[in-house]
C-alpha cells in the first residue's frame, strides 16, 4: 500500500524514527490516561450512587406473660442490610458497626439507684432517655455486591445475662418497668444508628507507600439512622 511505503521510506531516517517514538508514546500515554481517568471517575461514581437499605428486628424470649425478661431470657437483634449498587465496579461488604438504644422510662420517671448513663434526646414530643443495649464493631464475611447488582447480609446478636451482665440487667429493669405502666414491658422504642463499610474490589490494592487518597478511593463507608454516642 502507498501510506505503507510512505511510512517505510521516512523511517531510514534517524530523526523520523525519533519523532515516531515520541508520538507513539504520547498516543499510548493519552490512552492509558484517558483509561485511567474513566476508572477514576467509576469510583467516584460508585461513591454517589451506592444505597443502603437496613431492616432490624427486636424479639425478646423468655418473658413473663407481662413481657418482663427473666433471667433465662434473651434480647435479639437481627438486622438485614440491603447494598444496591447501580455503579459499574465490583463491591463487597467488609465491616460493619452498630448501636442500638432502648428507651428508659424507668429513668424517664425519675426513679432513684438505676446506675446506668443514658443518652438524653430532646425533640417536639418531649426529653427522652435512651440505654445502648446493643454497641459492637466487626468484620463481616465479604459479600460480593456485583456491578448493577444487590448483596445482602444478615446478622443476628443476641443480649443475655451472661453476654453482659450490665445491659442485661438495664434492659431487665427497663421492661420491668414498662409492664407496670403500660402492661406489656417489650412496649418501648428503639433508636438504631449502623454502619457499613464497603470495598471496591477491581482496583488495585493501594501500598503501605501510596497517597492515603487512594485508599480511601477503595473504601465507602455508608451509614442509617441517628448516632447518639
Amino acid at each position: 500500500m502507498a501510506w505503507v511505503r510512505s511510512l517505510a521510506a521516512r523511517w531510514k531516517y534517524p530523526e523520523q524514527r525519533v519523532w515516531f517514538v515520541v508520538v507513539g508514546w504520547a498516543i499510548v500515554l493519552t490512552a492509558l490516561l484517558a483509561a485511567a481517568s474513566s476508572s477514576y471517575s467509576s469510583v467516584l461514581y460508585a461513591h454517589t450512587v451506592v444505597e443502603f437499605t437496613p431492616s432490624r428486628t427486636i424479639a425478646f424470649t423468655g418473658t413473663t406473660s407481662a413481657g418482663v425478661l427473666r433471667d433465662d431470657g434473651s434480647v435479639n437483634l437481627t438486622m438485614r442490610l440491603a447494598i444496591a449498587n447501580p455503579s459499574s465496579r465490583l463491591l463487597a461488604f467488609s465491616s460493619i458497626a452498630y448501636k442500638s438504644w432502648i428507651e428508659d422510662l424507668p429513668a424517664e420517671a425519675g426513679l432513684p439507684n438505676l446506675n446506668r448513663t443514658d443518652t438524653v434526646v430532646v425533640d417536639e414530643t418531649g426529653v427522652h432517655q435512651l440505654f445502648k443495649a446493643f454497641e459492637r464493631s466487626l468484620d463481616v464475611e465479604p459479600v460480593r455486591i456485583a456491578a448493577g447488582g444487590t448483596g445482602t447480609a444478615t446478622l443476628s446478636f443476641v443480649l443475655t445475662l451472661a453476654s453482659d451482665v450490665s445491659r442485661f440487667r438495664a434492659v431487665q429493669n427497663i421492661t420491668a418497668y414498662t409492664a407496670q405502666v403500660r402492661g406489656n414491658g417489650t412496649a418501648m422504642p428503639w433508636i438504631h444508628w449502623v454502619e457499613v463499610l464497603v470495598e471496591v474490589r477491581d482496583l488495585p490494592a493501594a501500598g503501605p507507600s501510596d497517597n492515603p487518597f487512594l485508599s480511601s478511593l477503595t473504601r465507602i463507608v455508608i451509614d442509617e439512622g441517628p448516632n447518639l454516642g
